[in-house]
């Protein structure tokens, strides 16, 4: 066991290849590393606090209908500061005519902040589309309720697409405002 030491007080020890492991003793500016607490961290404008993602297999197939939900939940935002959240989606859809349309939106509470709208211009079975939005600032420790859906489809619109997987992702990145 290798040990890495500074005024007889051991700093890092390591077994074998494992990786090196600080000692519990270790204090930086005062600050136990093993009592850090983020609690109550306020973070730079612009540094990703949390981010969580999303999938699903969903085998239901959607012709020419609308308000069929990828994701309908609640998120809560940081407790110590204002934040925003970059929302990004995808699906995997296909179109059979041309003429086709498909409309997939994000909400916020109810009211869409991000929409993308795709009109085929042939028959494509493989389609994997992704689109991103960003809110504006939220107010810490809030509950918000986030939506991932078809506004509107006419023709006749596969969705999800069968046999892909996943073939919904939703990843959503609270970033400190």
């Amino acid at each position: 066991m290798a040990t890495l030491s500074l005024g007889n007080q051991t700093i890092f020890t390591q077994s074998g290849s494992d990786a090196p492991v600080m000692d519990a003793n270790v204090n930086l500016n005062n600050v136990n590393l093993n009592n850090v607490n983020l609690n109550n961290a306020i973070f730079p404008q612009g540094f990703p606090i949390k981010v969580t993602h999303f999938q699903g297999t969903e085998t239901q197939q959607v012709y020419g209908a609308a308000n069929y939900d990828y994701y309908n939940d609640t998120y809560t935002t940081n407790a110590n500061q204002n934040t925003k959240l970059l929302i990004q989606y995808g699906i995997w859809y296909e179109m059979n005519a041309a003429g086709d349309t498909l409309e997939m939106a994000v909400s916020l509470d109810g009211t869409d902040i991000g929409v993308y709208k795709d009109t085929q211009s042939g028959i494509d079975w493989n389609i994997w589309t992704t689109a991103q939005t960003i809110t504006s600032d939220l107010t810490k420790n809030t509950g918000y309720t986030i939506r991932v859906y078809i506004k509107s489809i006419t023709g006749n619109v596969v969705v999800p697409r069968n046999g892909a997987s996943p073939n919904w992702t939703l990843t959503i990145t609270e970033i400190a405002a």
